[in-house]
């Protein structure tokens, strides 16, 4: 008997975040399930032809756009439908894609990551609506970006036009943008606001079924850097390169929480583990509303090049950015290493989609320094949490 996966995809109603929901319902629909299977190893986990990895699922997309968030979850389950009459058609069908379809529950629900009270209302729910949740994919983020540096752009095209379009050096972002909680925005969008849902529903997760164990799967970026990096601005709120910096943070923080987890371990508590995911560099629909879509397109074709070229990184769709994520979701977790490893969403010159494995960019340097980090951010929950509880008392009614 397989157990429910429940799990939260956050900024799921597009780009990537909707790659992640579209690629786990067809995985799941999936008897032999590709995505589950550890490529990397020779020892396959324990697998039967009778024994999907699951047939029960509810997916919760928490999204800032409730109208975005109920149109993308038509979609899916549109596209699902398809995908089911498809595999039906396969000789030897066994009816498992159906029974998936029919134990699936989509549900939508608001949740803003640059307002902390938000984070808080939308855990409360979770936690009287579930009996527990299994993952946390950590999504959700921001960019900031407001422009091109053309001279810089033209440069890097000209001289190393595959880093152009890996690691660009020309994209201009927002700086000095503070969220209502006096926060620094892109850091609390891309970072605090997660810790604090991860916070938050921590006694959630340990209720998931051993089975699957619960994990907290946190989405970086290729472009991640410490480059940009000061001390005195961990907020990130003067630095004009918010978005590297903070997807950094994401590698450091969540490798330290993935280390104090094992840590910390005694075999009979669940252990709640934390994955960094690179989703490689995909073209998405948020970037078309940034540049217009005439740039849109020639940076598509530039992706395209890129990938003739040799880039691994370039997935391009969203389904491809979303293999990481999806196999590191249902990858069993004696297979996730406990040394701090990004796993990276890569695919050949014919678009075939694969997962690679890294380590952190100078880890030794600022691993320690990233203790620290994790301090602030819990400091920080710490200080929020004792307001909403406050907050919370205040609005409950009063027996008389």
């Amino acid at each position: 008997m397989t157990s429910r996966l429940i799990i939260i995809v956050t900024g799921a109603n597009g780009g990537v975040g909707f790659g992640i929901c579209q690629r786990l319902l067809d995985q799941l629909a999936q008897k032999k399930c590709p995505d589950a299977r550890a490529a990397w190893v020779t020892e396959q986990p324990p697998s039967s032809d009778d024994e999907p990895v699951c047939t029960e699922l509810t997916l919760i997309m928490a999204c800032r756009s409730l109208k975005r968030a109920e149109s993308a979850r038509m979609k899916l389950l549109y596209s699902l439908r398809e995908y089911v009459e498809l595999l039906t058609r396969e000789k030897g069908y066994d009816g498992h894609a159906e029974r998936f379809e029919a134990n699936l529950t989509v549900d939508v629900m608001y949740l803003d990551l640059a307002v902390v009270s938000s984070v808080f209302q939308f855990s409360e729910q979770i936690a009287h609506r579930y009996p527990y949740i299994s993952h946390i994919i950590c999504n959700a983020g921001v960019g900031g970006l407001i422009g091109i540096d053309w001279p810089v752009a033209i440069k890097q095209v000209l001289t190393t036009p595959v880093a152009a379009v890996t690691t660009p050096l020309f994209n201009l972002q927002r700086s000095g943008e503070i969220s209502a909680d006096g926060l620094g925005w892109v850091w609390q969008c891309n970072v605090f606001g997660h810790y604090v849902l991860f916070r938050c529903l921590e006694t959630v997760l340990k209720q998931a079924p051993r089975r699957f164990g619960g994990r907290v799967i946190w989405m970086s970026s290729h472009e991640a850097s410490h480059k940009f990096y000061d001390a005195d601005d961990y907020q990130l709120i003067k630095t004009s390169h918010a978005y590297e910096t903070s997807k950094y943070y994401i590698d450091v923080i969540s490798a330290h929480l993935d280390s104090r987890a094992v840590a910390s371990s005694s075999g009979t508590e669940p252990t709640i583990r934390h994955v960094i995911v690179d989703p490689g560099i995909a073209s998405t629909a948020i970037s078309s509303e940034q540049i217009g879509m005439f740039l849109d397109f020639v940076k598509l074709l530039a992706f395209y090049l890129a990938r003739v070229m040799g880039s691994q990184y370039h997935t391009i769709t969203v389904t491809n950015a979303a293999v990481a994520a999806v196999h590191l979701s249902l990858l069993p977790l004696a297979f996730k290493s406990t040394i701090p490893i990004k796993y990276s969403s890569q695919a050949n010159v014919w678009g075939n989609a694969y997962v690679g494995k890294s380590g952190i960019p100078d880890w030794e340097e600022f691993g320690a320094e990233g203790e620290g980090w994790l301090d602030q951010c819990e400091d920080l929950y710490e200080r929020f949490s004792k307001e909403n509880a406050v907050a919370s008392a205040a609005s409950s009614p009063k027996l008389i």
